[in-house]
C-alpha cells in the first residue's frame, strides 16, 4: 500500500463486481475495482452511481437509450490525449459512460464544440500555440454561448496559472497542474465538473421548457373551440419533448366507471403512420393500435402523465363531460430523459386551456342555441342574416307567430307547450320549403330566411296549417306568418326583424285568416308608431283623469223587461276623438296601465252609485271588468277589496267579470284571488264563455255565479233552430251547475224570443240599449218594454 506524499491519510475505495450473470459496463473482469486517493481530493459522490443495480424493465418495454457525458480534451500533446483517455476508459458516472471528443489546437476544438452542442466538460491546456491559447479558446467557447460547459484548465507549468478576474469572467471552474491531475483526482474533479453541468442543464432545460410551456399556454388559451385546441397540442409536445411529431389526439365522453378507447375518436393525426386516423376510434388504429390502447388504459386509469421509453401519454378531462387524450411517439426522440414535472406542468395548462375553451363553446351555445328546441337561437340567425346582406343576396324572411301557447301551458303543462313548438319547429325545417337558418325569435316566435324565388309559400302554408296533435286531438293554436322582403335600405338584420315584428303586431287582434302571409310596409310602422302614442297620452289621461269616463249598458230581465244590472264600460276620447275600446284596452294591459284603469272605473262607478242614493233610485249592481293581468298580480285583491272598502261600494251596488280565456297564464293563481273576491260577498261572471277551448274542463272548477254566453253564439240564434243551439247547451250547463246565464250580443226580436224560449234568465245587447253615459242611463232606463211580435 502506497501513501499519498504530503498527507498522513489515504483512502482506499473499493466497488464491488457485478453479479453473475449481469455484465458491469465498468468492470467487465469481474475483479472488484479500487482506488487509492487523498480523502480530501475524493467525493463521496463517486460511490453512488457506478455499479448500482436498477430494478429489472416490464416485459415487452424497450430499455431506454443513455445518452453519454461527451468531455472535450484539448492539448497539443498527443500524449496527454492518450493518458487521458487511458485514465477515463470504461468509466460511468452518474450512470452514463464518458464519450472523449480530441482536439490537437484551437481551430480543431472550436469546430468540435460547433459540432456538438452537448459537450459537457473541457479539458483545456492552456499552452499550446502560445502561452495563452487556452485563456483565448475559454473567450471564444463562452463567447459561442458555451454556458453550460464546465472548463478545467490544465498545464504542466505552475506559473501559468490565470488571475482569479480571469477565472471568474469565463467561469473556469477549475484550474490543475498535468501532474496533479492523477487518475483519482481526474476523476474527482470530472464528477464534480459533471455535477455543476447536469445542476446548470436542468436550469437551462427548465428555462426553455417552461418558455415552451408558456408558449403553449398562449396559443392554446386563445384557441376557442374544443377542436381547434386539439389540433394545436401535438406540435407542441413535439417541441417539449424534442421529438418528431408522430401521433395523434382523439376526443371521448368522460369514462363511467371507466373510459373506453372505443369511444374516443382521433381528431388530429400526424406523421405518416396515422395519416388516415382522423375520424377513426382510437381502438381501431391499425398502426401502434395495441401499443396507443395500452398507454390509453394506464392515461385513464389516473396517470394522467404516461412515460414509457418509445411513447408519452396524456388524458386530461374538461368540465363539459369531454376528455382528451394524446398520444406522442417518441421513439426518435433526442437520447435525454425527459422531465416528468415539466410533462405534468404541460398536462396541467392543457387541462385548463380545455377547459376554457369548453366553457367558450358553452357559452357560444347559450349565446346562440335554444336549449330547449335544439335550434339556432335569435342572435345566430341576426348573426346569419347580417352575413347574407353582407354577400348582397336576394333575402326574404318568414316570421311564424304561435298563439295559444300560453293556454296549453296553464292546463297542460309546460311539456305539452313545448311539445308544439317542436312539432312546428320540425315543420319549418323541411327541406321541400327551402328555407335557411331556422331560429327561435323569442318564445312563440320563429324566423327563418330564404331565396324569394326558391320559397314555397303556399307549401309553408299547408304545413303550418297542420294541427299539432295533444293527446290525439289538434292543439288549439293559431300560426301567423309575416313575409320581409330584404331592400337596400334596411341597414341591418335588427331593422329586418324590427319590420317583421311590426308586420305580426300591426294586425294583432284582427287576424281571420291564421297562416294567410301578412306582407311588411311602411304603414304598419306608423301603427306600431301610433300605438306608443296612443299608450303615452293614455297614461297622461289616467294621470290627471282627463278624457276618460264609464258608460253604462243595461243589463235585463228578458221575462220581465226590468234593469236588473249594468255593465261599466270605459270610453276615451283623445283630441276631440273617441278611441276604440279594441284598441286601448290591449294598450292599457300590455303597457301596466290596467290597474289605474281599473281604479278610474271604480271611481266613477262609486260617484255614479252615491248620485243614484241621493235620488232615492234602488241598489243596482254594476259589473266592473277585472284584467287577468292584474288579477295574478301581487297584491291586487288586497289592494281592490280596500278600495271597495273606500269607495263604500257593496255587493249589491258592485260585481265584477273576468274573461275566462285570460285566466288560463295563471290558472290556480286566478282561482285563488277570485275566491277571495266571491268571499267578501260579490258576484263574478265569467266573459266570453264559450269562446275558450277549456271552459268545460274548468267550469266547475272556477268560483263564479253567472256565465256570460259569447254574442257568437247569439248572433245566428233562431227561434226554429233554438233548441239545438250551442247557446242552449249553455243555458242547460249553467243551471245544472247552479249558475246565472247573461246572453250578450242580443241585437234582434228573434234573438230574444229564442232566448225566452229557451229560458235564458238575462240579457244584455244592443236590442236594449247602447252603453250610454251614467246620466242618460239613470233618467230614462228603469225598465224596458217587452216586444210584441
Amino acid at each position: 500500500m502506497m501513501r499519498v506524499p504530503g498527507s498522513d491519510k489515504i483512502r482506499l475505495l473499493f466497488a464491488s463486481p457485478s453479479p453473475a450473470g449481469t455484465p458491469s459496463p465498468s468492470a467487465s473482469d469481474g475483479m472488484p475495482r479500487f482506488s487509492i486517493g487523498d480523502p480530501s481530493s475524493i467525493s463521496d459522490d463517486l460511490l453512488i452511481v457506478e455499479d448500482s443495480q436498477k430494478p429489472p424493465l416490464p416485459t415487452g418495454v424497450t430499455p431506454p437509450r443513455v445518452r453519454p457525458w461527451r468531455i472535450l480534451v484539448v492539448d497539443d500533446d498527443p500524449d496527454v490525449h492518450e493518458s487521458t483517455a487511458f485514465a477515463l476508459k470504461d468509466v460511468e458516472m452518474f450512470g452514463r459512460p464518458l464519450v472523449l471528443l480530441h482536439a490537437h489546437s484551437v481551430a480543431e476544438a472550436i469546430a468540435l464544440a460547433s459540432t456538438h452542442e452537448d459537450i459537457a466538460v473541457a479539458l483545456i491546456d492552456v499552452v499550446m500555440e502560445t502561452q495563452d491559447a487556452g485563456l483565448h479558446l475559454v473567450e471564444r467557447l463562452r463567447e459561442a454561448n458555451c454556458a453550460t460547459l464546465r472548463i478545467i484548465l490544465r498545464t504542466g507549468y505552475p506559473g501559468q496559472a490565470p488571475e482569479y478576474a480571469v477565472m471568474s469572467r469565463y467561469d473556469i471552474n477549475d484550474y490543475r497542474t498535468k501532474d496533479e491531475l492523477t487518475h483519482s483526482r481526474l476523476l474527482s474533479v470530472l464528477h464534480t465538473a459533471l455535477r455543476g453541468y447536469r445542476q446548470l442543464s436542468q436550469i437551462v432545460d427548465h428555462r426553455t421548457g417552461l418558455r415552451l410551456v408558456l408558449q403553449a399556454t398562449a396559443d392554446l388559451f386563445a384557441r376557442t373551440s374544443v377542436d381547434w385546441v386539439a389540433h394545436g397540442v401535438l406540435p407542441h409536445l413535439g417541441r417539449l419533448v424534442g421529438a418528431p411529431v408522430i401521433g395523434v389526439v382523439a376526443l371521448g365522453p368522460l369514462g363511467e366507471p371507466v373510459f373506453s378507447p372505443s369511444a374516443f375518436t382521433v381528431v388530429d393525426a400526424l406523421g405518416g403512420p396515422f395519416a388516415r386516423a382522423v375520424d377513426r376510434p382510437l381502438s381501431a388504429l391499425p398502426t401502434f393500435g395495441t401499443r396507443i390502447v395500452g398507454v390509453f388504459e394506464r392515461a385513464s386509469a389516473g396517470h394522467a402523465v404516461v412515460i414509457d421509453s418509445d411513447a408519452l401519454g396524456l388524458m386530461v378531462s374538461g368540465h363539459g363531460r369531454q376528455a382528451l387524450f394524446v398520444y406522442l411517439d417518441i421513439t426518435d426522440r433526442p437520447p435525454s430523459g425527459l422531465d416528468p414535472d415539466l410533462l405534468q406542468v404541460f398536462a396541467t395548462t392543457l387541462a385548463l386551456c380545455f377547459n376554457n375553451a369548453n366553457m367558450i363553446e358553452h357559452l357560444d351555445r347559450l349565446a346562440y342555441f335554444d336549449p330547449v328546441l335544439e335550434i339556432p337561437n335569435r342572435n345566430a340567425f341576426e348573426r346569419l342574416l347580417d352575413s347574407k346582406m353582407h354577400e348582397g343576396s336576394a333575402l326574404r324572411v318568414i316570421f311564424v307567430s304561435i298563439t295559444g301557447l300560453t293556454e296549453i301551458a296553464g292546463v297542460f303543462g309546460e311539456g305539452a307547450a313545448t311539445h308544439v313548438l317542436i312539432r312546428i319547429a320540425h315543420a319549418l325545417g323541411d327541406e321541400n320549403l327551402r328555407l335557411q337558418g331556422v331560429a327561435r325569435y323569442s318564445e312563440t316566435i320563429f324566423v327563418a330566411l330564404g331565396d324569394p324565388d326558391q320559397i314555397d309559400e303556399g307549401a309553408l302554408q299547408r304545413v303550418l296549417a297542420r294541427p299539432a296533435l295533444l293527446d290525439g286531438a289538434p292543439a288549439p293554436v293559431s300560426v301567423f306568418l309575416a313575409v320581409v322582403d330584404v331592400t337596400p335600405d334596411m341597414v341591418d338584420a335588427q331593422t329586418v326583424c324590427r319590420h317583421g315584428l311590426s308586420a305580426l303586431l300591426s294586425t294583432e287582434g284582427n287576424r281571420t285568416r291564421p297562416t294567410q302571409p301578412i306582407r311588411y310596409t311602411q304603414d304598419m310602422t306608423r301603427i306600431l308608431h301610433r300605438r306608443l302614442a296612443l299608450r303615452a297620452a293614455l297614461r297622461r289621461g289616467l294621470e290627471r283623469d282627463c278624457g276618460l269616463e264609464v258608460h253604462l249598458q243595461p243589463k235585463i230581465d228578458i221575462a220581465t223587461g226590468s234593469i236588473v244590472g249594468a255593465e261599466a264600460l270605459c270610453r276615451w276620447t283623445l283630441e276631440g276623438r273617441p278611441v276604440p275600446p279594441s284598441e286601448f284596452i290591449p294598450l292599457a294591459e300590455t303597457g301596466g296601465l290596467s290597474r289605474p284603469l281599473t281604479r278610474l272605473v271604480l271611481n266613477h262607478v262609486a260617484a255614479i252609485v252615491a248620485r243614484r242614493r241621493a235620488r232615492g233610485l234602488p241598489a243596482l249592481p254594476i259589473a266592473v271588468n277585472l284584467s287577468a293581468m292584474d288579477l295574478t298580480a301581487d297584491d291586487f285583491v288586497t289592494g281592490l277589496l280596500r278600495d271597495i272598502h273606500h269607495l263604500d261600494l257593496s255587493p249589491d251596488t258592485l260585481s265584477f267579470e273576468i274573461t275566462e280565456s285570460q285566466m288560463m297564464t295563471d290558472l290556480a293563481r286566478s282561482i285563488a284571488e277570485l275566491e277571495s273576491i266571491r268571499a267578501a260577498g260579490f258576484d263574478i261572471a265569467l266573459d266570453d264563455f264559450g269562446t275558450g277551448y277549456s271552459s268545460l274542463g274548468v267550469l266547475d272548477r272556477l268560483p263564479v255565479t253567472a256565465i256570460k254566453i259569447d254574442r257568437r253564439f247569439i248572433t245566428p240564434l233562431t227561434i226554429a233552430g233554438a233548441r239545438r243551439s250551442l247557446a242552449a247547451t249553455a243555458i242547460a250547463m249553467a243551471e245544472g251547475l247552479g249558475l246565472g246565464v247573461i246572453a250578450e250580443g242580443i241585437e234582434t226580436v228573434e234573438h230574444h224570443h229564442a232566448l225566452v224560449f229557451l229560458g235564458c234568465p238575462h240579457g244584455q245587447g244592443f236590442l236594449y240599449g247602447h252603453p250610454m253615459p251614467a246620466g242618460d242611463f239613470e233618467t230614462h232606463h228603469t225598465t224596458w218594454s217587452l216586444p210584441t211580435a
